[in-house]
């Protein structure tokens, strides 16, 4: 079936970026964990420093069908996320190709922030 194989190459692509975004994230010394659900309140990876989750970070926007709505993408899914993640971040393949060295900045800044607010509450 061609549309199915079409869905197979697009999550195979999905599971790539998330691979080349994790491998990045080990660079600057995190640990991204990743769960592998299949629900709309997914995120590709976590970060935590001694046992809290501190950033949620996705690769791209989550494509379900529950979410093709603008709304419930954006609006209603990051209010529900954010009563048990602090900060999520969304990585751009998009940008990632185009303008890789800026794509890797702005992650490697929302991590170092959030891992800031992290320690402000802390103390």
């Amino acid at each position: 079936n061609e549309s199915m194989l079409s869905v197979n190459n697009q999550i195979n692509q999905v599971d790539g970026f998330c691979q080349i975004v994790g491998e990045y994230i080990r660079t600057l010394n995190w640990t991204p964990v990743r769960i592998d659900k299949n629900d709309i309140f997914n995120l590709d990876f976590m970060i935590e420093n001694n046992g809290q989750f501190f950033i949620g970070i996705e690769c791209d926007a989550p494509n379900k069908p529950l979410l093709k709505y603008a709304r419930a993408r954006e609006i209603w899914r990051p209010k529900v996320l954010k009563q048990v993640m602090p900060v999520i971040h969304r990585v751009s393949a998009c940008a990632w190709y185009n303008q890789t060295e800026e794509e890797k900045r702005r992650l490697k800044q929302a991590i170092n922030d959030a891992y800031k607010q992290l320690n402000k509450k802390v103390m």
